[in-house]
């Protein structure tokens, strides 16, 4: 394992060594320091794993990387292997192809969803419960890397950045949409520039709720994490695996991919009104859940 990360994460860093030195301009900076920190967590999460260093010995860390023990057997580390081998594979050759980010972030989110999912094939259970423990099992593998327990890395992961993550992307639609209306002003690109300002007052507003209502320490803002997808499982009808699927993968990827689509929307000339309807319907999913998530039913209440 620990020769396999070492060679994988030397392809990676010399892939990005060779773009920035043809090419120095701020993406390929950016690309070259992404990489390294890329391949550093890689380094901790295989010396840790090989006791070369000091890892947590957390209950709960200890039960989320089983999860995919469980399902593989002695399976566990050829699979494993082969998962480094072709996602370094897969990371070098993006970055010696110059692929664009958002084709490179939906590749990657789509093989581990779909990988996910094909963890039921060697168990009874299914698919989404299956995704469930392939998400926990990963979450506690990058917090066992960086020396920080489960309940850590989730609140860290799940709630922080995760919420950050999509508001930058607000952020970034926001930006491209008023710049869409000093290069092209007409009715949809007003339209479009205000409803992205009101997704980004929205999520700018749901990362402030986050971060107050799951402040540190780490440990207790988990477990309060967890009373609230208990309670909204409650609310939904659904089960408390579903719930996290539904808040952590698909509305974190459908926010995400909703704000990408209507930025690249804008910038063709036929899509100025369907970047509009997007944003709108974005808007009106955001208010359905915001009305049944447990901070908003308290305050309401």
């Amino acid at each position: 394992m620990m020769t396999i990360a070492i060679f994988a994460g030397a392809v990676v860093m010399g892939a990005a060594l060779w773009r920035v030195v043809r090419d120095t301009r701020a993406g390929s900076v950016a690309v070259t320091i992404a990489a390294l920190c890329y391949c550093i967590v890689l380094m901790l999460a295989a010396m840790r794993f090989c006791g070369y260093l000091p890892a947590v010995d957390d209950l709960l860390t200890n039960n989320a990387l089983g999860y995919i023990k469980n399902y593989l057997g002695n399976n566990l580390q050829v699979l494993l292997s082969a998962i480094i081998v072709v996602v370094n594979a897969f990371v070098a050759c993006s970055i010696w192809w110059r692929m664009p980010l958002r084709w490179f972030v939906a590749i990657v989110v789509a093989g581990f969803l779909l990988l996910g999912c094909a963890m039921s094939l060697f168990t009874s259970t299914s698919p989404l419960v299956t995704l469930f423990g392939s998400c926990c099992a990963f979450m506690a593998a990058v917090g066992y890397a960086l020396g920080l327990t489960y309940k850590e890395f989730c609140v860290i992961g799940n709630n922080y950045v995760q919420a950050g993550l999509v508001a930058a992307s607000a952020l970034w639609l926001v930006v491209e949409s008023w710049l869409v209306v000093k290069r092209q002003p007409s009715l949809a690109s007003w339209l479009a520039a205000a409803l992205s300002s009101l997704l980004l007052w929205a999520y700018g507003k749901v990362f402030w709720v986050i971060c107050t209502t799951y402040p540190l320490p780490l440990e207790a803002a988990f477990d309060q994490c967890v009373k609230d997808l208990y309670h909204l499982a409650d609310i939904w009808h659904t089960t408390y695996y579903h719930v996290n699927i539904i808040v952590y993968v698909v509305g974190f990827v459908g926010a995400i991919g909703s704000n990408m689509l209507a930025l690249w929307l804008q910038r063709k000339l036929w899509g100025k009104w369907p970047a509009v309807a997007l944003m709108a319907l974005h808007l009106l999913v955001m208010a359905s859940v915001a009305m049944s998530w447990p901070y908003v039913t308290t305050l309401l209440a």
